[in-house]
Formats: structure tokens, sequence, C-alpha cells
């Protein structure tokens, strides 16, 4: 069985279950999911499936959220998670590999709020590619 159709059966079985406890699931799966393996997008789906208006924070569920191209899936509730996108270590390469969240947060995030975040990043340093996308973040877009 594939990732993806284990994912399918996962989310389907998830569906027909009691929606109480869906807020515990998903922390407990974003808490996990991996910071050096973003590429786990079956349990990035899970979690988007059932966070509903309260996406969690954790930098494994940001950094897979960011890798896999999260724009598409944005909700207006995820705007809280903006400050957090700019701290975690390792959304600077991402910054860095592609212009569209660098755009995107300069549509949606406080310009306060982005240029305090990062460069408080930039403080903290880091790979010369985790700094590049960090400091592009706080240019406005041409």
């Amino acid at each position: 069985m594939s990732q993806e159709n284990g994912t399918a059966e996962a989310l389907d079985v998830l569906r027909h279950r009691d929606p109480a406890w869906m807020p515990n699931l998903v922390a407990r799966i974003a808490t996990r999911m991996p910071t050096r393996e973003p590429g786990r997008h079956d349990l990035l789906r899970i979690v988007l499936e059932f966070c509903g208006e309260d996406p969690p924070a954790s930098d494994g569920f940001l950094l897979a959220f960011m890798d896999f191209g999260g724009r598409p899936r944005w909700r207006a509730a995820f705007d809280a998670l903006i400050p957090r996108m700019l701290e975690v270590v390792g959304a600077g390469s991402i910054f860095a590999n592609t212009w569209q969240w660098p755009q995107f947060l300069h549509e949606r995030a406080d310009r306060r709020v982005l240029l305090d975040r990062c460069l408080a990043r930039l403080q903290q340093g880091g790979s010369a590619k985790e700094m590049e996308g960090s400091s592009r973040c706080t240019r406005s877009p041409t």
C-alpha cells in the first residue's frame, strides 16, 4: 500500500469518527511531524483535513505546509501562523527557493511583524540559504 493510498483510507476512517477528539489527534500528529523530512505529505493532509480554524504551529507542520505549497490551502485563521513561519529554522531556505512565499507574506502580514521576525531570525544566524530567504522577506516585492 502506498503512502497516498494509506492516507486516503485513514482520512475516510477519521471522517466517520467522533469529531470531539480530532483537535487532540491533530495536535499530536503535528507535534510528531519531522522537521528534517518535510516531505511527509500524508501527515500534512490529515492535519489540514481536521485542524479546521485552529492550525498547529509546530515546526514540522509549518515546514511541511510551506514546502508543499500551502498557499492554496491557506485559511484566514492561518494568519496567526505568520510570526512562527518567519521564526522556524528551515523556513528561510524555503523562502530563498521560491518567490511566492515572500510575496504572499508581504500581502498577508503586518509589515512591522514581518520585519521584526525576519530580523530576529537573521540575528540567530544559520546557513547562507536560510539567511538569504529571511533577508528576502524583509524587502518589498518588486
